[in-house]
């Protein structure tokens, strides 16, 4: 995107809820293409029929660019979808998780690493809600000297007064701030206290979240939670967009 001839990147994420079933397609659609985004990681995708007609949709509205993995077993996954090009750089043979919640990307033209990511509410025996934890830190370490965004369905909320299970782990968040990264809402705000991140929604906390690499946060203009609230019976996630000086 262009503003003002500034070469901006805007990166968008939202749980769009078990696939947008609880939600009416078009308004999904408008929603999601009114944030004139320019890279979106839309969490509990499923590649039924539904999503399929989301996908269509978003690229026949110049997101042209799609990751195509989908859950074997027809789970929820991930869509990034894009108006820039982007490779994808996901090596599952150091990350010991599962691609349809894991998946990093690179953009060549902005020279930007993106780690999109669904961390989920529980522990079962194939999402371990620790070892995501451990490997994002892991993963932290790796990029900590690129120009990277971690974004997506953290599951983990900051806030002081948030209650079980999205507060067990945010030791974790604290670790990654010890490695440089910074939430991405810090970097616009005067008093990281009064952070919009940290702030209470009229149900729930934020658990949707961004992180900035040290190279990359003087680049960090604008960080911003939809003002006009989820989609009416929809999805009880706020879309989070940040936006790059790229």
């Amino acid at each position: 995107s262009e503003h003002e001839g500034v070469s901006l990147m805007r990166v968008l994420t939202w749980n769009v809820r078990q696939g947008g079933s609880k939600s009416p397609f078009y308004s999904i659609i408008n929603y999601l293409v009114e944030h004139d985004a320019d890279v979106m990681v839309l969490t509990e995708f499923v590649d039924n029929e539904k999503g399929k007609a989301l996908a269509k949709n978003l690229y026949a509205a110049g997101y042209t660019y799609q990751n195509d993995y989908v859950s074997p077993y027809k789970n929820e996954s991930m869509l990034v979808t894009s108006k820039y090009a982007f490779e994808d750089v996901t090596d599952m043979k150091e990350w010991a998780l599962p691609k349809e919640r894991w998946q990093e990307l690179f953009f060549p033209e902005k020279d930007v690493y993106l780690l999109a990511i669904h961390i989920p509410q529980y522990m079962t025996s194939v999402h371990d809600r620790r070892l995501f934890l451990q490997q994002l830190l892991a993963y932290g370490q790796k990029r900590a000297a690129d120009s990277s965004i971690m974004i997506g369905d953290y599951n983990t909320s900051w806030m002081l007064d948030s209650q079980g299970i999205v507060t067990d782990f945010r030791d974790y968040l604290q670790q990654l701030n010890d490695l440089g990264w910074t939430q991405s809402c810090q970097l616009i705000d005067k008093h990281p206290s009064d952070c919009a991140c940290n702030s209470p929604i009229e149900y729930g906390f934020r658990i949707d979240l961004a992180y900035i690499s040290p190279p990359l946060k003087k680049k960090v203009i604008a960080c911003e939670f939809s003002q006009h609230g989820p989609l009416e019976e929809g999805s009880e996630h706020h879309v989070l967009q940040v936006t790059l000086n790229s």
